[in-house]
């Protein structure tokens, strides 16, 4: 909820009899300048809830999209709140206060400029103002003109720092062009008095030019007339006087644009995906459920039957369906083999088996003489070897050092080519 001044002063919107969720709630304390984010839904109505629990009469002043409702609103210590639900725009002919409900709705627009709206405020779309001045009672209404006069207009000529209110006075002057003296402005305050809101059918759904929409895609409209007692509406003529100057107590804005919008632009978070909880939960249903027992594969079938499983709550549906499914797919029943199949059947076999044979045969012929070839080639290389007179073989010629037998040359030492031994080390 969007406050100042420590809390004593506070607005807020409401609808379906809660307040809107706000987001990026902005105070300056310097100015007492409060703003935040809404989410408005299009069809949907609301009020204004204006707050006063400082001991201070306020008068709070509303600007709706830019422009200025001609009806103020006074709080005092006696009435901790009040709600705004729209205006009033007259009386009908039973006697009652004909009522007009705050509507969030879609922009309509066009692009031809002689239709549109020329006098409507388009920066200050999507935007609701409320400005609070600290005043003080000069004039108590008796009972019996209680119904004459609808609202205050003690403030209408103080000036303030909003730009809306700027630029609404200058919309004011154009659109009353040349008009002067006393009397006509006594009897349009007058006329504004009894319709409770001159610019009623600014707030209507109007035609805007396509080129002057930015980023505001609802906007506030008037809804169905409705006829409501006159008790149920504080209507009294007060004459106020304005403290500290003219200048504000605070200035409370409150932006109100699409979901979708407030999401695109990072103000709102973006929401988890909705399955996800569905998901979670479906699994944990089904983790206390026992397990589907596999069907077998009848024999001799050359498809394999898919099984239902069945759906819970529904058991003998789904073994129904399991029937179904195997009727139209029946075992394939045995057909015995006559005498004559049988006899050409084991004449296959023998020819087979003859064939075999002699290959068998060939093969073992084949292995014999490779290994006996082998065999010969193994003696004559045998052969072919040297040897002594004594028909010893000579062994290969050593290759390495590592094969020498250290032993054996010791025991035989080396000879000269005379035959004499050589000298050992130390000898001359």
């Amino acid at each position: 909820m969007p406050q100042a001044q420590s809390g004593e002063l506070g607005v807020w919107l409401v609808c379906d009899g809660e307040p809107l969720a706000e987001h990026r709630v902005k105070r300056r304390e310097e100015d007492s300048v409060v703003s935040c984010w809404v989410a408005s839904v299009p069809g949907k109505t609301f009020s204004i809830r204006l707050e006063n629990r400082s001991a201070d009469g306020i008068q709070f002043r509303l600007f709706l999209d830019g422009i200025e409702t001609d009806v103020d609103h006074f709080i005092d210590g006696n009435e901790p709140h009040i709600d705004v639900t729209g205006i009033i725009i007259g009386r009908s002919d039973t006697g009652k206060s004909v009522h007009k409900p705050f509507v969030f709705s879609k922009i309509k627009t066009t692009d031809d400029a002689q239709t549109a709206a020329p006098d409507l405020d388009f920066p200050d779309l999507g935007t609701i103002e409320v400005v609070a001045y600290r005043v003080e009672m000069d004039y108590a209404p008796s009972s019996s003109d209680s119904d004459e006069y609808i609202g205050s207009k003690s403030m209408s000529n103080t000036t303030r720092r909003s730009g809306a209110h700027r630029r609404r006075r200058k919309n004011k002057r154009q659109s009353h062009g040349k008009q002067k003296g006393k009397a006509k402005q006594q009897a349009k305050e007058e006329q504004d008095c009894n319709t409770g809101c001159s610019n009623k059918n600014l707030l209507s759904d109007t035609l805007v030019h396509e080129s002057s929409v930015k980023s505001s895609y609802h906007r506030i409209s008037l809804g169905e007339d409705e006829e409501i007692d006159n008790d149920d509406i504080v209507t009294k003529p007060l004459k106020l006087r304005c403290l500290d100057e003219g200048e504000a107590r605070a200035i409370f804005t409150i932006r109100y644009r699409p979901k979708e919008v407030l999401i695109a632009s990072k103000i709102i978070p973006r929401p988890l995906p909705e399955d996800i909880p569905e998901a979670s939960s479906n699994h944990q249903r089904n983790s206390t459920e026992p397990a589907a027992v596999p069907s077998k594969r009848p024999s001799g079938s050359g498809e394999h039957v898919r099984h239902k499983r069945p759906r819970r709550g529904q058991p003998e549906a789904a073994v129904a369906d399991t029937r179904e499914t195997i009727s139209k797919d029946p075992i394939p029943q045995h057909t015995p083999k006559s005498e004559t199949d049988s006899d050409l059947e084991l004449a296959r076999l023998r020819a087979i088996t003859s064939d075999t044979g002699e290959a068998d045969r060939d093969s073992t012929i084949a292995r014999d003489n490779s290994q006996e070839t082998s065999e010969e080639t193994a003696i004559e290389r045998e052969l072919e070897r040297p040897s002594t007179p004594d028909g010893d073989l000579i062994q290969p010629k050593i290759e390495t050092f590592a094969d020498l037998n250290l032993g054996e040359l010791e025991a035989s030492p080396p000879t000269l080519s005379n035959g004499d031994e050589l000298p050992k080390k130390g000898q001359n």
